[in-house]
C-alpha cells in the first residue's frame, strides 16, 4: 500500500501515515497493514486492492 506514495518520493512514515488515513476512510482499523492478506476477506482485499492504486 505505500508502493505508489513512496514512488512519490514521500518518505516512509508519510507514506505509512497517508495509507493509514486511507484506510480508515474506507472503515477499516489501523491493524489491517499488519494483517495477512489470507485472513482477509474477498470485499477487504478488493478494497485494499483500489486503495493502493488510489492517489
Amino acid at each position: 500500500m505505500i508502493f505508489g506514495p513512496k514512488n512519490f518520493k514521500m518518505n516512509l512514515d508519510e507514506a505509512k501515515n497517508y495509507a493509514h488515513r486511507l484506510l480508515m476512510d474506507l472503515g477499516f482499523s489501523r491493524d489491517v497493514m499488519s494483517q495477512s492478506p489470507f485472513q482477509m476477506s474477498g470485499g477487504q482485499m478488493r478494497k485494499i486492492a483500489i486503495v493502493s492504486n488510489w492517489q
